[in-house]
């Protein structure tokens, strides 16, 4: 069965890029965010298999992990050990980087925060959190399932 709603998710991100911009704080911009990607997951949670459950998991945790630091995403600070990027970490100290913190003794739920780490050829390009892993895999599902419903259901001529 196809999903309903799926506007939600890219409304869900084009509202964070675009309020992220605007000025707007991070605590109106993140849970607006992470209520319409809730509200996708509600629309879809009966009869649509398992996907819904792993982005509704992965939406609940990192919007824990956020509201429970004033909403910021905690990053660990020893991915910017090795890197090269001190200034990074300089503007993520300062505030700089909209909706992210580094983490410290004051963090909680520490564990939900970025705790992994993505490179390429020994450069840091980006991290995740375990409700990113879980959306992830949500939406890899998700996609099969549309790919393979528009396979099966391609109109004959």
């Amino acid at each position: 069965m196809m999903p309903v709603k799926l506007y939600l998710p890219f409304l869900a991100f084009a509202a964070e890029f675009l309020l992220s911009r605007g000025g707007f704080p991070e605590w109106f911009v993140f849970p607006f965010e992470y209520g319409l990607l809730l509200w996708f997951v509600l629309a879809n949670i009966k009869g649509r298999g398992s996907w819904p459950y792993w982005i509704g998991a992965g939406t609940i945790l990192n919007f824990a992990v956020i509201s429970a630091n004033g909403f910021y995403m905690p990053v660990w600070p020893s991915f910017f050990a090795d890197s090269g990027k001190s200034e990074l970490i300089e503007a993520l100290l300062n505030g700089d980087i909209f909706g992210y913190t580094v983490v410290d003794a004051g963090t909680r739920l520490p564990f939900l925060a970025d705790v992994v780490g993505f490179s390429f050829y020994g450069d840091l390009i980006g991290f995740a959190s375990i409700g990113d892993l879980l959306l992830l895999v949500g939406a890899c599902i998700l996609l099969y399932k549309v790919i393979r419903y528009n396979l099966l259901h391609k109109p004959t001529k």
